[in-house]
């Protein structure tokens, strides 16, 4: 668990070194944009949270978690849903539907807010999100099926997930391009 978080960190840093060095402007003002990258890096860890206590409070690893926080075992608890997050396979985050609402709002906050805290919570949230869904579809294209395409009433082929990944890896990559 330790060593992804320092995974997951290390992209993060490193995406928004990059932004830095190629905007080529040091300011003061970055400082929004690392820790708008953090707060949206860390909104998929809170749809985690979502689901355990109001989305699907029935399920037996959101029972174990509400257990283990009463008794303030908080490492256990994300250890527990670190161990068997595919067990969460309706996660608001991780769904296409989700993905699709994102580009269009990713858009209006880099483009028309001005903030460089806006620009990095959706750039942090987007990064995110695109790590997770790309691992996921190199492990297991079935497992990301009941993941990305729960809301979708069809099964989808692993070349359709593939055209799905490169579009948003494109329009990621193009407002990467506008906030540098």
């Amino acid at each position: 668990m330790i060593k992804e978080l320092w995974r997951h960190l290390g992209i993060l840093a490193t995406y928004l070194l990059m932004v830095m060095v190629l905007r080529w402007e040091w300011s003061w003002g970055w400082v929004g944009l690392w820790i708008g990258g953090g707060v949206g890096f860390c909104l998929t860890y809170i749809d985690r949270l979502i689901y355990v206590y109001w989305l699907h409070p029935e399920e037996d690893l959101s029972r174990l978690v509400r257990d283990l926080v009463k008794q303030r075992k908080w490492k256990l608890a994300l250890k527990e849903v670190h161990q068997r997050r595919n067990e969460q396979a309706k996660l608001t985050t991780r769904s296409a539907v989700f993905v699709m609402a994102w580009m269009p709002l990713a858009l209006f906050a880099v483009t028309s807010t001005g903030s460089v805290f806006a620009e990095g919570l959706v750039m942090g949230l987007g990064l995110h999100m695109l790590y997770d869904l790309w691992r996921d579809q190199q492990l297991d294209p079935k497992a990301l099926n009941k993941k990305l395409f729960w809301q979708i009433k069809r099964e989808v082929s692993p070349d359709e997930q593939k055209k799905f990944l490169y579009v948003f890896s494109g329009v990621f990559g193009l407002l990467t391009l506008l906030v540098i």
